[in-house]
Order: structure tokens, then sequence, then C-alpha cells
């Protein structure tokens, strides 16, 4: 039942973020495949953004309620970590974009 909860909210914290995202595209402007990517990037940046933050919040529950057991606080710290690696990523997003734009030598 607790993972069913879980579940449901992420699910729930996915589409109130699509529903943000979908809600301003306008692919009118899009000319080039630079234009294309970064606008994806920015997309998914703003979809995923929820989904780390509930991971970090699960995370902290998990560890809060380990009640000091070795395992549960272990699953804690690695689902934190994984949690912190992937919104680095997600953030870092847009400069790969770019910086792989400059390396190919897309004139923006």
């Amino acid at each position: 039942m607790k993972r069913l909860k879980i579940t449901l909210l992420l699910v729930f914290l996915g589409l109130i973020s699509a529903s943000f995202v979908f809600a301003f595209i306008d692919t009118a402007f899009t000319q080039t495949i630079y234009d294309l990517a970064q606008r994806v990037f920015k997309y998914l940046l703003a979809i995923s953004i929820p989904f780390a933050v509930a991971a970090i919040i699960w995370a902290a529950f998990s560890f809060l309620t380990s009640a000091g057991e070795p395992e549960k606080t272990e699953k804690a710290k690695k689902i934190l970590t994984y949690a912190l690696i992937g919104f680095i990523i997600i953030l870092l997003s847009d400069g790969i974009v770019y910086a792989l734009g400059n390396f190919l030598g897309v004139k923006r």
C-alpha cells in the first residue's frame, strides 16, 4: 500500500509538471536541430526536476524511518546518492547541449 501511494504521488507530480511544460510548447520557431535539442532539454528539465525532488524527499523519509537499521539506512543513502547525481546531471544538461553545439559548430 505504501509503494502504491508513493507511485501515485510520483505519477501525479509528473502529470502536473508535464501539463505546465506542454502548455508552453511553441514549435513554430524551431529552425535548427540545435534549437530543437535545446527545447527538448528545457522541457525534460522542467519535467524531471519534480521527480528528482520527490526522490530526495523519499530518501530523507526512508532515512528518518529506518530506525537505525543498517540495511534501511544504506538503502536510503543509496537513494539519496543516486537522486543527487541525477539532479546534478539534470542541471548540467543545458550546458551539455551548449557544449555540443559549440563543438559541432552550430550557429545560433
